[in-house]
């Protein structure tokens, strides 16, 4: 009988940090895990420590760890606890004072060397949260190594959604994680790309409908083709159009989309954070409503606990993983989603959106109006800044 695709969908920190720790404690041969944070909390130590006893017992372990989302928590003892077992350890696009090594050059001109180089990639992020096992396991979602997912006490941990996958050819991502170690970024030649993801061997372009399971934006053509085929499905809904974006900052083209697709009479649902863990992006997704909700466009936003899940439904087309609908992820950070398959995996999906709007509040145009003036107008200054965002 022919392997397919295994797809588990956990839905709460709790069981994904579960399974993820599963998977290393049995890892034989090699681990390369990819976070924007690794904080050294409760969950850290846990992973620290998972990750150093598999280096211990000769496993290649690679973390790599972004020099933004982690400029606070990264280094120190849980650096020391990776690093002292064997493991690698690496900073992506690092800020100057995660710059490492032991034959670094002193004095004025490298020190401003590394801020000349800080200011040119200071914009470009690894979003990406992965784990790749054994190079046949990968876990991918929206999680980071963090005990904020987890909460305490249990279940006030943030919504979060990711999947692991089995059965299926992931060279695509070891070959993005490689990149992104070697701190290379939009460099990855075409014609290779399209050799692993649709079996060619020429420097053609890739196809028009391009809509890959893994769905990696580590080049510009990539990012395009992604882009434009979000775009186009957004275009072709029929029945339903669910979006959860814990981070909802959507640019004018994405906008028309939506409106166009409620205005044909696709269920239009958009979930958002009621309280975000990034102050002013309440604000800024709130400007959005008028515009969206005037198109009866329905939009929720949710109570139980921070909303951090990245979730698409269009029609049957489900995406899953670590893209918000805003700027960042669409033009300036590399992130990996991945397109769905299984029914089973799509039902869970489906049910879990169901049950968050249960714990969700709608906004209608009159609540939206109650919200404090100074709040709109933040919101809506904010905006003009949305290339950061």
């Amino acid at each position: 009988m022919k392997n397919t695709l295994s797809e588990v969908i956990y839905t709460d920190a709790e069981s994904y940090y579960n399974g993820l720790l599963r998977d290393i404690r049995q890892a034989k041969s090699s681990i390369f895990l990819e976070t924007f944070i690794f904080a050294n909390d409760e969950t850290g130590q846990q992973f620290a420590h998972a990750l150093a006893e598999a280096a211990e017992r000769g496993v290649i372990v690679r973390v790599l760890v972004d020099g933004a989302g982690s400029f606070i928590t990264w280094g120190g003892e849980i650096k020391d606890i990776l690093e002292k077992s064997g493991a690698e350890t690496r900073v992506f696009h690092p800020f100057p004072w995660h710059f490492e090594g032991k034959n670094q050059d002193r004095g004025l001109t490298p020190f401003i060397m590394k801020y000349m180089h800080l200011s040119l990639i200071f914009n470009a992020r690894n979003h990406r949260k992965t784990c790749i096992i054994d190079n046949r396991i990968a876990h991918v979602g929206s999680l980071n190594i963090s005990h904020c997912h987890t909460g305490s006490p249990p279940g006030l941990g943030w919504r979060d959604t990711a999947v692991r996958l089995e059965k299926i050819n992931i060279e695509t991502l070891i070959d993005a994680c490689e990149q992104a170690w070697a701190q290379r970024r939009f460099y990855a030649p075409l014609s290779r790309f399209v050799k692993k993801n649709c079996g060619q061997k020429t420097k053609e372009a890739l196809p028009r409908d391009y809509n890959p399971i893994i769905r990696l934006n580590h080049t510009w053509k990539l990012r395009r083709k992604l882009f434009k085929g979000l775009l186009r499905n957004l275009s072709r809904s029929k029945k339903r159009l669910w979006i959860i974006s814990a981070y909802f900052v959507p640019d004018n083209m994405i906008i028309k989309r939506l409106i166009k697709a409620a205005e044909r009479g696709v269920d239009v649902r958009i979930l958002v954070p009621q309280v975000s863990d990034v102050l002013p992006m309440g604000w800024i997704s709130a400007s959005f409503f008028p515009m969206l909700l005037k198109h009866n466009i329905k939009i929720y936003e949710y109570q139980a606990s921070m909303m951090h899940a990245k979730t698409i439904i269009i029609d049957d087309w489900f995406i899953v993983g670590s893209s918000n609908l805003n700027h960042r992820s669409i033009f300036h950070d590399l992130e990996i989603d991945i397109q769905l398959q299984s029914e089973e995996a799509k039902k869970t999906i489906v049910e879990q959106f169901e049950k968050d709007l249960q714990q969700s509040h709608q906004i209608f145009p009159h609540d939206f109006s109650k919200k404090p003036v100074l709040t709109r107008l933040l919101g809506s200054f904010l905006c003009t800044f949305k290339h950061w965002l």
